[in-house]
């Protein structure tokens, strides 16, 4: 029997286009997919975004879903290389993949920032204190750099702010977020110019607490054909529980919505999966949380 990958054409964001220097901006992702021998049902979908930064990348979790979206953090025109990669991969039924991607540029039309933003990094140093560090170079004119925190990375708010060094040599920064979320923690740098301009850094983000797998728990365990999740999340969000093989192949998946806090859901009915050990994965908005189990026969 003849088979053939998905044909696959990312549609939203559209490919090589530019997006002016600003806010982050939530994208829709959306492709047109294609496959001869397999349905919709059948088909596996991964999106990662990834942010190209001169010689290096910051990879954004994985997402899965037909549809899905992303952060695009507006930022660049400061000197550095800068630009958004959007990958999309698709797995049909009988294992062949193909993937597509869409790069998105930042239109460089005024003048530079009046800094180079060399730097911006972040070290858990306490259980929820975060310390913040970035290196500038070449400030001229900049008033004072302020830092915002934010739980999904959408909506951000001021923590503090911390006064400009400037001049031409290099300059270190630090700054400790005493009291960071639970869950996960969003950072970013809005650096003000003395004309009241600004513009922001790259999106940065940690855990606070404790361990996505510190913080997931499956009883009981090893499982005959019920169990009960426990995990906990700092704000309301739809979630996709996933059942892994040792391959990594999806053998059971339900959906959930979760509240703020703890929360607990139960699995049913697994009983047709094979003994062995799998991986128990919640997927959630930024990322996934991972725990093995025994399932036994």
């Amino acid at each position: 029997v003849n088979n053939s990958p998905p044909v696959v054409n990312i549609t939203s964001p559209v490919k090589n286009s530019f997006y002016k220097i600003g806010p982050d901006t939530l994208y829709a992702l959306e492709a047109i997919v294609t496959d001869a021998e397999h349905s919709d049902p059948q088909l596996t979908y991964e999106w990662q975004t990834t942010l190209k930064h001169n010689n290096h990348s910051h990879a954004e979790p994985i997402t899965n879903g037909k549809i899905s979206s992303t952060i695009i953090s507006r930022i660049g025109c400061n000197g550095d290389d800068y630009h958004w990669q959007v990958r999309l991969t698709v797995t049909d039924g009988a294992g062949l993949s193909v993937t597509d991607y869409a790069d998105i540029y930042p239109q460089c039309t005024s003048a530079p920032l009046p800094l180079l933003l060399k730097s911006f990094s972040i070290k858990k140093v306490e259980e929820r204190n975060h310390l913040l560090k970035w290196i500038t170079e070449a400030e001229s004119n900049v008033d004072y750099f302020q830092l915002e925190r934010s739980i999904n990375g959408i909506s951000f708010k001021p923590i503090g702010n911390i006064k400009a060094k400037n001049g031409s040599r290099e300059n270190e920064y630090s700054y400790l977020d005493e009291n960071a979320n639970r869950g996960l923690n969003y950072y970013r740098l809005k650096m003000m110019d003395k004309d009241g301009s600004w513009s922001y850094s790259f999106i940065i983000k940690i855990y606070g607490g404790l361990k996505h797998d510190e913080e997931l728990t499956i009883s009981p365990n090893p499982v005959l054909s019920k169990m009960t999740i426990g995990t906990s999340y700092s704000y309301r969000q739809n979630v996709v529980i996933r059942i892994l093989d040792g391959t990594g192949k999806p053998v059971y998946s339900q959906k959930e919505s979760t509240v703020s806090g703890n929360n607990s859901f139960v699995i049913e009915n697994l009983q047709a999966i094979p003994p062995g050990i799998y991986i128990l994965e919640i997927q959630d908005e930024t990322s996934s949380r991972r725990k093995k189990f025994i399932m036994l026969e």
